[in-house]
């Protein structure tokens, strides 16, 4: 069976809901919701779920030990050393800061070389179809904070909800002192597709540079 039906039957029989295998775990609940849903196939946290349910790593995840994900390509020539973890986040999921914490993130994945030396550089997972075919559910998109923003480019937006800040991916397709521009792909609703984010409300704006595809 795949990492999804294992974990969630291993966790059924154990009796344990998502939220209280995650904070047994130390790791948080969209982890936990995404490795069920097949939206991630791998977690370097993989040891720790399976610690608390009682099994071994192999038992959960059949391909332990396999690569996850594609690797952004590299200059030819260069010996790459992997840095320190990226830290990675979910789309929609609110918090608190205005860019969010480490302490915020679902997983982390090994640095890749644009972002070697980035300070504050973090990826996040695409948890719907809105930027497909660009970016399908369960990719990692690399972000780069650093960069200005630039029209025609998809970016990160952060901005205020009702219940705190989220984290929304879009095409920036022209910015004004007031308000970013931006269109979603494949949006539900036609009149949504391209939508108006006034800065006062989404002050962040961060370029994507690459993404790790789920497949």
């Amino acid at each position: 069976m795949s990492l999804a039906n294992n974990l969630r039957l291993r966790r059924t029989q154990m009796k344990l809901s998502q939220k209280g295998l995650a904070e047994k775990a130390g790791v948080s609940q969209q982890l936990i919701h995404a490795l069920e849903a097949g939206t991630t196939r791998s977690s370097k946290f993989i040891d720790r779920i399976s610690e608390v349910l009682e099994c071994g790593v192999a038992d959960i995840d059949p391909g332990f030990g396999m690569p996850a994900f594609s690797r952004v390509q590299e200059p030819a020539g260069r010996t790459i050393e992997l840095p320190k973890e990226l830290p990675v986040f979910a789309a929609d999921t609110t918090f608190s800061a205005a860019q969010p914490d480490p302490e915020d993130a679902i997983d982390f994945i090994p640095r890749p070389f644009p972002l070697q030396n980035m300070r504050r550089a973090y990826a996040v997972m695409v948890l719907s179809q809105a930027m497909r075919p660009e970016f399908e559910t369960g990719d990692y998109v690399l972000v780069n904070p650093h960069l200005p923003p630039l029209a025609d480019t998809s970016c990160v937006f952060s901005g205020e909800g009702a219940a705190g800040r989220r984290l929304m991916i879009g095409r920036l397709v022209a910015e004004t002192a007031e308000a970013w521009q931006v269109r979603l792909w494949n949006s539900a609703n036609v009149a949504t597709s391209e939508q108006r984010l006034p800065r006062d409300m989404w002050g962040v704006c961060h370029r994507i540079i690459g993404r790790y595809s789920r497949k």
